[in-house]
């Protein structure tokens, strides 16, 4: 079967200055011994941006923190030039024959002003299941 991936909602802002970031999964329903697969697409069409991504995991009310998976509230302070537009794979896995039903879980993404008061960019979300 070949994977299918499924955009990301994303929330509008009013005072978006150009940058995106979108989740990108491979499904939203995952079953056991299926690879799952998440992928970061960061564009960046306006100024140069300074700002810290978070890439945030929740499970129930758990929140884990790329790039240790940890509950240490993390983010990667980065420069986004103009015209920035690039892709990475964050997680990459096949999932355990034994895999209990759950869900959902999210996956949160967004780029921070420093100073942590305001969204630099729409938030990126993706949610799945495991049946």
């Amino acid at each position: 079967m070949t994977p299918t991936p499924v955009a990301t909602a994303t929330a509008t802002l009013s005072a978006d200055r150009g940058a995106e970031i979108h989740l990108l999964m491979n499904g939203s329903w995952f079953s056991a011994g299926e690879e799952f697969v998440l992928r970061l697409s960061e564009q960046n069409a306006g100024h140069e941006l300074t700002a810290e991504r978070f890439v945030v995991l929740q499970v129930a009310a758990d929140y884990y923190f790329y790039p240790a998976w940890d509950r240490v509230c993390a983010g990667q302070m980065m420069t986004l030039p103009p015209g920035m537009d690039r892709e990475s794979t964050l997680l990459r896995f096949w999932l355990p024959p034994d895999l209990a039903p759950g869900g959902p879980y999210f996956f949160f993404a967004a780029y921070v002003d420093p100073d942590r008061s305001t969204l630099s960019s729409p938030l990126g979300v993706a949610e799945f299941s495991f049946e």
